[in-house]
């Protein structure tokens, strides 16, 4: 994806003008090289001729300059004239690099806007995925405070469980030594109802025998009565 996207910078760029352009420019930079060069060699030749005294000398250098001169011009015509049969190629291409340029300009603009778009919808997809993480959170500590409250209430609750167990606890063993203590009242009531019964029971029988006494005591007196009635009329 990397190698990818350099193309794609590569292939727009503006400043890129195609081969052609590139082979126009490097040929005009060497027919002017050609010229300094005939420029630089012209003064060198006239120096010498400067520096010497002697005709024959003199002469030789200039013949030597009109032959630079001659095959140098001939050079520059030759380019000149191979510069302008090219140029329509040069022309050609460029304008066709010019179109392809153009071709692509437009693919990597319809590329970069899809890039944008699809930046664009990632952006709101990480923009909803984080609404939707904090609304999980959210959620998440709810619960937790949900559960630290059924927490808290379930220990209040086992407080006051626990405590009334203990209390019930402590309830149920007065409660055993109440019932203790009242079985033990129990056992002395019966025992001294027991007592008091059989007390009644030796009041009943003195009681019959003192009335069998004094059913006898008044039969006796009877008897007398009749025994002095008896004694009378005898």
């Amino acid at each position: 994806r990397r190698s990818a996207a350099q193309q794609r910078v590569i292939t727009c760029d503006a400043i890129d003008n195609g081969d052609g352009h590139m082979r126009f420019a490097q040929a005009m930079r060497e027919v002017a090289t050609m010229e300094e060069e005939l420029t630089a060699r012209r003064k060198r030749l006239e120096r010498m001729e400067r520096a010497y005294d002697d005709p024959d000398q003199v002469a030789h250098i200039r013949a030597l300059m009109q032959e630079v001169d001659g095959q140098a011009e001939e050079e520059q015509e030759q380019r000149r004239t191979w510069i302008k049969e090219q140029a329509d190629n040069w022309t050609r291409e460029a304008t066709d690099f010019e179109e392809a340029r153009q071709l692509r300009d437009q693919v990597c603009r319809q590329r970069i806007a899809a890039l944008l778009l699809e930046t664009k919808l990632r952006h709101l997809q990480r923009l909803a995925v984080r609404s939707e993480v904090t609304r999980i959170e959210n959620l998440l500590l709810d619960l937790e405070d949900s559960f630290s409250c059924s927490r808290q209430r379930l220990h209040e609750y086992d407080e006051r469980l626990t405590t009334a167990i203990r209390d019930k606890e402590s309830l149920l063993v007065g409660l055993l030594q109440a019932m203790a203590v009242m079985k033990g009242q129990v056992r002395e009531a019966d025992a001294t109802t027991m007592e008091r019964a059989r007390e009644l029971e030796s009041l009943r029988r003195i009681m019959e025998l003192q009335a069998n006494k004094a059913q006898q005591l008044d039969e006796i007196d009877a008897l007398e009565k009749k025994v002095d009635i008896l004694k009378s009329k005898n």
